[in-house]
């Protein structure tokens, strides 16, 4: 199931079909806290689990975490075989709040710029002088969006095919 459009705030949704059962699903998504799964964490619950990256080593020490890293929550549905798994791959609840007030800031500036653009045409029609300032303010939304959403897409194929990889 996959939606081509593109959202406000991106996340991705799909299933997982696997022959393991519910106990071996959980059992694997529990050894990714091994050392051997360095850029992942999990947390395991009875129906499901989350998994995010760790924060990663910085160049000159110390870590660093991507802002857009993003974070999967997962259900594990039935008991029959095959087992599905229904995963939820979004962008952290904390970006997601610190974004609120960029996508209004950058909304009302894209409002301000079509507002500038009519009046401008306006002007235009009726053969009076133009600022031309108010089209600049188009720009920040659109490639906002675009920058979220890139941002956040490589990282969440990566996290997809590091699930699907681990129980299928």
């Amino acid at each position: 199931m996959k939606n081509t459009v593109l959202k406000l705030l991106p996340f991705e949704k799909f299933e997982i079909k696997t022959e393991l059962s519910k106990e071996r699903i959980l059992q694997k998504i529990k050894s990714v806290s091994d050392p051997e799964y360095a850029d992942y964490r999990a947390k395991v619950s009875e129906n499901g689990f989350y998994v995010a990256e760790k924060n990663r080593k910085a160049f000159l020490g110390g870590h660093t975490q991507n802002t857009f890293a993003p974070v999967a929550s997962a259900k594990i549905l039935g008991q029959d075989r095959p087992t599905v798994v229904s995963v939820t791959v979004r962008m952290h609840l904390l970006v997601c709040i610190l974004l609120l007030p960029i996508y209004l800031f950058s909304a009302f500036a894209f409002v301000y710029g079509v507002a500038g653009t009519i009046v401008d045409i306006v002007h235009i029609s009726i053969g009076t002088e133009i600022t031309g300032e108010a089209p600049l303010f188009l720009f920040p939304f659109p490639f906002l969006q675009l920058l979220f959403y890139f941002g956040f897409k490589r990282p969440a194929r990566r996290m997809k095919e590091f699930i699907e990889n681990l129980i299928t």
